[in-house]
């Protein structure tokens, strides 16, 4: 189902009093906000706020127990399948097959997702710094080269939405400064990013919105720029 703002023009994501409960526990009570493309927002907090509760809701992993959110206009339970086509996530730990190699897991990835992107393979893998090493078995990477891969999936996705789970983690310095210039070009593109973090300072001139969680719920409701 369509809301307004895909009609109007509105945010690419909405999110309205969104919570989640496991047991008598509220992981994530009446989350507020909402972000444009081409935008990042960084959703921060300590350990157990109900930051990846957030992301996974979003990226509909999970089911919301309260309020409503919509990706692109397409409401989050009843166009579940829809919003899975574009949003993409990277988790911790980032799935992939082990026993693959880096090339033969984005050739598998592209064919069951029939994104139809084969001339594109080498390229993403040559943009993380991984293209030396694309007949390598994933089992036998680093755990910051595992990461680089999982960025690599990212943008063979080109999805309209992006949702980040601490993408920092394993990341060496030029791991870091290759995180930052891909945000850069995803928004650029016009991806909206949402990244869960603890490293807010690694950000810094590239988000626009920061929503800070305390034990599930918005400090600053609606975020702050």
């Amino acid at each position: 189902m369509a809301t307004e703002s895909a009609i109007s023009g509105g945010p690419i994501v909405f999110v309205e009093d969104l919570s989640k409960r496991f047991g008598a526990e509220w992981a994530l009570a009446r989350a507020n906000f909402s972000v444009e493309q081409g935008r990042l927002a960084l959703l921060t907090g300590a350990n157990g706020s109900g930051k990846t509760t957030l992301l996974r809701c979003l990226s509909t992993a999970l089911v919301p127990d309260f309020g409503r959110a919509s990706i692109g206009g397409i409401d989050l339970i009843s166009g579940r399948d829809t919003v899975r086509g574009r949003v993409a996530a990277l988790n911790q730990p980032p799935g992939f097959y082990g026993g693959l190699s880096a090339r033969e897991n984005l050739t598998l990835t592209n064919a069951v997702l029939g994104l139809a992107r084969e001339d594109a393979l080498d390229a993403v893998l040559d943009r993380v710094g991984l293209g030396s090493k694309q007949k390598m078995p994933l089992d036998a990477f680093s755990s910051g080269m595992k990461q680089r891969f999982a960025l690599a999936r990212l943008s063979l996705l080109q999805r309209d939405v992006v949702l980040l789970d601490e993408p920092e983690t394993h990341l060496d310095a030029a791991g870091l400064i290759l995180l930052q210039e891909l945000i850069s070009e995803w928004k650029a593109r016009g991806a909206a990013i949402i990244c869960a973090t603890h490293a807010h300072e690694r950000f810094q001139g590239l988000f626009d919105l920061e929503v800070r969680l305390v034990g599930g719920r918005p400090e600053n409701p609606g975020g702050t720029h």
